[in-house]
C-alpha cells in the first residue's frame, strides 16, 4: 500500500490505513480466486449500507466501525420545514434568533434523550428480574419507565423533587 493512504489520527493518535475497493478485492484474490463474485458481494454490502444510512439507522461496518447521523442533524431534519417557514416570514435578526433557540431545544431534548437512556439502562441492570417481569406483562416500554421513576423521582411529603437538587444521586 502506498504512504498517501496511511494517516495518522489526531492528538498523537496511532496510524489507520486506509483502504478502498480495489485493495479489498486484491486481498480477497490472493485467497479466492473468483473475482466476480467478490465484486458482487462487495457491492450489495455497499447498496446495504447506503440503505442503511437513507433510512437513518445506526449502520455496522465489520471490521471499519458504525456510521450514524448524529442526533442534532436528524433533529434539523425533521424541523426543515419550520425553519424554511421561519426563514421566509421573519426578518434577519429575528431569523437568527430563532435559529439561536431552537439549537438551544435541540440539545436540550437530546441531552434530556441522552439521560434519560442512560439512566433507565442502570435502573434494568440494578433490577433485571424486576424489568423481565414487568416487560413480560406489561410491556417493554411500561416496564422502562416504572423502572425509571422508580429509581429517579424521589416523593418527599407529597412533593416531587427533581434529582439535581439531591447531591450524591446517581440516578438509581
Amino acid at each position: 500500500m502506498d504512504d498517501n493512504k496511511t494517516r495518522k489520527f489526531p492528538n498523537g493518535g496511532y496510524d489507520v490505513i486506509i483502504v478502498d475497493k480495489n485493495d479489498i478485492l486484491n486481498t480477497i484474490e490472493q485467497n479466492i480466486t473468483d473475482r466476480e463474485i467478490m465484486t458482487e458481494i462487495i457491492n450489495q454490502l455497499e447498496v446495504d449500507i447506503t440503505q442503511c444510512v437513507k433510512e437513518e439507522k445506526w449502520t455496522g461496518i465489520p471490521y471499519l466501525g458504525s456510521i450514524r447521523i448524529p442526533p442534532v442533524k436528524q433533529f434539523y431534519r425533521e424541523n426543515k420545514l419550520v425553519k424554511k417557514e421561519a426563514f421566509e416570514t421573519l426578518n434577519r435578526k429575528e431569523f437568527l434568533m430563532f435559529m439561536i433557540k431552537n439549537a438551544e431545544y435541540a440539545h436540550k431534548i437530546i441531552r434530556g434523550n441522552r439521560l434519560y437512556k442512560h439512566r433507565t439502562s442502570i435502573a434494568i441492570s440494578n433490577n433485571l428480574k424486576l424489568y423481565k417481569s414487568i416487560a413480560k406483562e406489561k410491556g417493554d416500554v411500561y416496564a422502562r419507565l416504572s423502572l425509571y421513576f422508580k429509581c429517579c423521582v424521589i416523593a418527599i411529603e407529597n412533593e416531587i423533587v427533581n434529582d439535581d437538587e439531591i447531591e450524591n444521586n446517581d440516578g438509581c
